[in-house]
């Protein structure tokens, strides 16, 4: 079956959407993020979804409640919702992981928040993004509270 593919910029990452709720039922998505090191998420906490991570390149750590761990390609990590986490990518190459969601939606905030990229000549915007916006934009249609 042929997917619409989604490639998007927002807050330094780079999100490839490969497969959307709309392509299973809603049970689950498949991201591709790719983060420049000292890039990733503040602390946040999901209410709806489960989140898996495997690390195709580069180096992420990872926090998880009051744990913190390191990645490295070939590493899955699995976070549960309810739980604090967040990411960062600690290498000196861009970080690349395979992200699924289950159940699927998250991925439409990618989709919604995120700067549109048609080619891979793209280079981030310079604008200022109104993080009260995002934030707002979370917690009403996603459910997702940010900590930090």
């Amino acid at each position: 079956m042929a997917r619409e593919l989604h490639k998007v910029w927002l807050f330094g990452d780079t999100y490839t959407i490969h497969v959307t709720g709309k392509d299973t039922a809603g049970e689950y998505a498949v991201l591709e993020v790719s983060s420049p090191s000292g890039s990733g998420p503040p602390l946040h906490t999901h209410t709806r979804e489960v989140e898996g991570f495997y690390i195709m390149n580069g180096e992420f750590t990872f926090q998880y409640g009051d744990t913190k761990l390191k990645a490295e390609p070939g590493t899955f990590v699995h976070l549960e919702k309810h739980i604090p986490h967040s990411f960062k990518s600690v290498g000196s190459d861009t970080g690349k992981m395979l992200t699924t969601i289950v159940p699927a939606g998250f991925e439409n905030f990618f989709i919604d928040a995120g700067k549109p990229i048609s080619d891979d000549s793209f280079s981030p915007p310079l604008e200022n993004i109104d993080i009260r916006e995002i934030i707002k934009l979370l917690k009403e249609r996603y459910d997702i509270e940010m900590l930090a």
